[in-house]
């Protein structure tokens, strides 16, 4: 018999009935709400197993290819990091048993030729779209972020792996939202105005160069990045 696994994206950490509540990087009670995050993906790619190879796992693999000791899915695909749906649909993408230890993740800008989505999409010409809110010293403020990463983020088990057997049992990819933002640089720069909130809606990329707040968006992706988890369903 041969034994699958499931692989899929999972939500991002934490949730709640209105969005999904983080924490800020230095863990102290949560200053923001994460409405909606989307992430646009190029390709999945999982090694396999030591000891494993393509050859021996071919009747193993669905929905999927494999190479060089590579598992690859291809995109493109919109991940919902709230819901975890992927558009198309991975449910039954199937991957051999065994211990895994790590995943990548490429992300790419959308673009609507591919026919995922439509000219004057978020994800239009963009990699991430990210709605939340954060409770400012001056008071509640909209923060809509569009980020281009063009880059792989890594789903690292560490060297001890995750092991998965059988039907019914999932590789899940998840990213850790409280990692995200923090709090007090935000706060810091609207301070020095060199960040200057609209009609309640702060655009975080409107720093000037050159300064600490002219790196919140590469600060920001960085922290994206590093948020990766592997994880056993």
């Amino acid at each position: 018999c041969i034994e699958r696994s499931s692989i899929a994206s999972t939500p991002t950490e934490s949730s709640g009935a209105d969005g999904p509540m983080v924490l800020d990087a230095q863990g102290e009670p949560s200053r923001f709400s994460l409405y909606s995050a989307e992430i646009m993906v190029r390709h999945i790619e999982l090694d396999l197993p030591d000891g494993s190879s393509c050859e021996t796992h071919e009747d193993a693999i669905v929905g999927a290819s494999c190479e060089d000791g590579k598992i690859t899915i291809e995109g493109p695909m919109i991940i919902d990091l709230l819901s975890g749906k992927a558009t198309p649909d991975l449910s039954e993408v199937r991957v051999p048993s065994g211990r895994y230890k790590r995943m990548d993740i490429r992300i790419d800008d959308g673009d609507p030729d591919e026919g995922l989505i439509v000219e004057g999409d978020p994800l239009d010409d963009y990699s991430m779209v990210v709605s939340a809110s954060f409770s400012s010293e001056l008071g509640p403020m909209d923060l809509e972020l569009s980020l281009k990463f063009n880059e792989d983020i890594r789903f690292d088990a560490g060297e001890a792996g995750i092991e998965i057997s059988g039907e019914g049992y999932g590789l899940f990819a998840t990213l850790n939202a409280s990692m995200w933002f923090d709090a007090e640089i935000l706060d810091l720069c609207i301070a020095s105005e060199e960040l200057r909130p609209e009609d309640g809606e702060l655009d975080v990329f409107d720093a000037g160069e050159g300064s600490d707040c002219g790196e919140l968006e590469n600060d920001i992706k960085r922290r994206i990045k590093e948020s990766g988890q592997l994880l056993k369903d």
